[in-house]
């Protein structure tokens, strides 16, 4: 793995301007490209053939041990640290006006401490004045369209109803800290405590006495809540059920300025939220709603309450992130990461977008394109050329689909105006509710509209580009890549190319792979829902999934627990799809440059390397029969184990034969991409 030094990389490159391929010209002038340089993590004396992980990572599994605060620890996480530290640094030395005001109203003591009542008066007025139902509904929707989730989390969702557009989707509100700590008497009493604290020291004609049966309603309505998460199973908990069977929801969403079709997210029961919001007791969801408005803002306003949090959370370890900036950071230091957590959190956009700006280079646009242009063309070719199981008609739907895939690749070409953002706050309060009621509109302002028209404004929103991620969108026939991924762990934009084709091409081809399966075969090219599979297609690919999941079920987690090759067959279809997808763009690539016939077999193990190398990991037992057991994820050494033995191509690049423990007869070897 890379040793990474943030400071580095965007002075170095910097105007470098479009990497070209290799040109025919004698004079022209090369492209540095970096020799491939993963052989100090290797262990060679392993054979290849009988344990390929060790053979790839055998060396750096020896010197690393597992960072403190970490539960596993690879290049996937290496690149989501390398992020956090490029998104600190980007903050700490932003020239932007709105970061650096924002930033220091954070960290302005005696505003915080005098404006901030002020900042939630408004909405706490029209909390106080709910008599009915109606004024009930009324300060629960300007709640909502405030950025507060009081009853409803409103996501956006892209679907098939009304002609193919961006639609809400409704979640019932998880309560603030887990569920299971509520459980815990003492830290019930604590918590009633510290909102009943926090309500009257902020609101201070309110007396503690009043505050705290305030936060005895509260919590009543906070278990309630909880429930949903429980009874999900209810036949309406449907996500393509509609929300407008509701006549309340409707209403309350109407108040919104919400007008479409709305849907419900199957991992809670809507009727819980709306059972409370129809029939419970006014003056008990009237005092719910004053408490959860402090709860939300409890580390925007004075530093006396914000200490009480941090107190609290110290006896109790809830794990926050903003205890966590505290526990690290003096006062002022933390306050600004406080202040940085909340932009990251309501306006992803706008904070992705310095985050591209300042760290993605042109280079590694170019080669993100090349490679997801190759990529394209191998899958056609093992469409057309390798993939036996399917019927002639599916295959040139397939093809049709393939050709329609979006790519939206490290950031836009241009920046919509969700990216834009201002304040005219003059407190941090205020300025942060402001930033909340900014996320809320920029979801409304996706709701209805064509998804084919939108689809950045969307990822930009989902997949806020400081994080790491490459995903497949099913309902936009989109493969998304943030500029985070583009770290030096997968697309060091100098890197060799067997890195770039077995690291990042790797990942992006079994993301590819998931609008082919089992999956994305109920998606066609436009993202609506239709099946455009033959039952003859389903039923050899399934044959082909338990072939697969069969061979899995044979790899050991640890010692004595096998994996659950039927739990990890999804994902594993598309792992073997993905690596012969980026090996036979990789191939290409090895003849656009002319390599010659000779070096040909050291790049092509250098890719396989590269491949085991992108999926090395320490952990520890415990956490791997925890999370492992239950993910659809096998765990990264049996990804490994389990992919290359079915791949031809490895065993003719490692001269692997029926001696090796890893060996697989041809007729063993499952094919499907």
């Amino acid at each position: 793995m890379k040793r990474i030094q943030y400071v580095c990389l965007s002075c170095c490159l910097a105007g470098m301007g479009a990497l070209m391929l290799p040109s025919c010209s004698d004079d022209a002038p090369g492209e540095y490209v970096k020799p491939w340089d993963g052989a100090a993590d290797m262990n060679t004396s392993v054979a290849a053939g009988n344990d390929f992980y060790r053979y790839a990572n055998g060396g750096w599994l020896a010197r690393t041990s597992l960072p403190q605060g970490w539960q596993e620890w690879g290049p996937w996480q290496i690149t989501e640290n390398d992020a956090d530290g490029k998104l600190r640094m980007m903050y700490q030395s932003s020239t932007n006006e709105l970061i650096q005001k924002y930033t220091l109203m954070a960290q302005d003591k005696l505003n915080r401490a005098e404006r901030s009542a002020d900042a939630l008066r408004s909405l706490l007025t029209e909390i106080q004045r709910v008599t009915t139902r109606d004024r009930l509904m009324s300060a629960i929707a300007s709640m909502q369209k405030a950025g507060y989730s009081p009853f409803f989390e409103i996501g956006v969702t892209p679907h098939e109803f009304n002609s193919r557009v961006f639609l809400p989707i409704l979640k019932v509100t998880s309560t603030y800290f887990d569920a299971s700590r509520y459980q815990d008497a003492a830290f019930k009493a604590a918590y009633r405590q510290l909102l009943g604290e926090t309500f009257s020291g902020l609101f201070t004609e309110t007396s503690l006495a009043d505050a705290l049966k305030m936060a005895d309603d509260a919590l009543a309505v906070q278990a309630l809540l909880q429930t949903a998460y429980t009874e999900a199973q209810s036949s309406r908990a449907q996500e393509n059920t509609r929300a407008t069977e509701s006549s309340s929801i409707l209403n309350l969403l109407s108040q919104c300025g919400i007008s479409t079709t709305c849907v419900y997210d199957p991992a809670t029961n809507i009727d819980v939220a709306n059972d409370l919001i129809v029939n419970g007791d006014l003056d008990q969801l009237k005092n719910y709603l004053a408490i959860y408005l402090v709860e939300q803002n409890a580390y925007q306003v004075g530093l006396d309450i914000q200490q009480k949090w941090l107190d609290f959370e110290l006896n109790y370890q809830t794990g926050s992130i903003f205890y966590d900036h505290h526990k690290q950071y003096d006062v002022n230091t933390a306050n600004a990461e406080d202040a940085w957590s909340c932009l990251n959190r309501f306006v992803p956009e706008f904070v992705g977008r310095q985050y591209a700006q300042k760290y993605t280079t042109t280079g590694k646009r170019s080669k993100i394109e090349s490679i997801s242009s190759d990529l394209r063309n191998a899958f056609k070719e093992r469409l057309r050329d390798s993939v036996d199981w399917m019927g002639e008609e599916t295959r040139n739907t397939a093809l049709e689909k393939l050709d329609a895939v979006t790519c939206l690749l490290l950031q836009p070409a241009s920046w919509p105006k969700s990216t834009e953002v201002q304040i005219n706050a003059d407190n941090y309060c205020a300025a942060t509710n402001q930033l909340r009621k900014l996320c809320y509109d920029n979801k409304l302002a996706l709701f209805g509209t064509q998804i084919a028209d939108r689809r950045w404004e969307y990822a930009l929103h989902t997949y806020p580009l400081f994080r790491p991620a490459c995903a497949y969108e099913p309902r936009m026939n989109a493969l998304i890549v943030t500029a985070a991924f583009a770290g030096e762990e997968f697309l060091d934009e100098q890197d060799a190319a067997a890195r770039l084709y077995g690291g990042a091409g790797f990942r992006m081809a079994h993301e590819l792979v998931h609008g082919f399966d089992a999956e994305g075969s109920l998606y066609n090219q436009t993202g609506a829902q239709a099946d455009w599979w033959k039952v003859s297609d389903r039923s050899a690919f399934n044959s082909r999934r338990q072939e697969l999941a069969g061979r899995y079920s044979l790899l050991e987690l640890l010692p004595g627990t096998m994996t659950n090759g039927a739990l990890v067959a999804d994902e594993a279809v598309a792992d073997l799809g993905g690596l012969q997808i980026a090996a036979q763009a990789f191939e290409k690539d090895l003849s656009r440059r002319g390599v010659p016939d000779q070096n040909r077999k050291q790049e092509r193990q250098n890719f396989f390397v590269s491949f085991a190398q992108t999926l090395a990991k320490v952990t520890t037992d415990d956490y791997k029969a925890a999370y492992y057991s239950t993910s659809p994820l096998a765990f990264d050494e049996v990804r490994v184990q389990g992919t290359v033995p079915a791949v031809y191509r490895w065993y003719h690049t490692f001269d692997v034969k029926a001696v090796n423990r890893m060996y697989l007869a041809p007729a063993k070897r499952t094919r499907l991409w």
